[in-house]
């Protein structure tokens, strides 16, 4: 069920070129294509103080697949 769930988001990623999803930690991640080739993956805590700061604490490069950009985000639990 877990690669299905990558292959949705891969696939989103590629046609649409950007993919962003909360969790219920609070953390706000976004993937899109870089300029450079591959993908930009970013994680941010999003604070909730009174404007919802968003504070970068991840993030990097992926120059693999964008299969390989969702599983840096997605993973399963072992």
């Amino acid at each position: 069920m877990l690669d299905y769930i990558k292959e949705v988001y891969a696939s989103t990623l590629e046609t649409v070129g950007v993919v962003t999803f909360y969790d219920d930690d609070g953390f706000f991640y976004e993937i899109f294509e870089s300029d450079n080739g591959g993908y930009m993956v970013e994680v941010f805590e999003v604070l909730e103080d009174e404007v919802k700061t968003m504070v970068e604490v991840d993030g990097g490069l992926c120059t693999g697949s964008a299969f390989d950009a969702i599983g840096f985000l997605i993973n399963e639990e072992e």
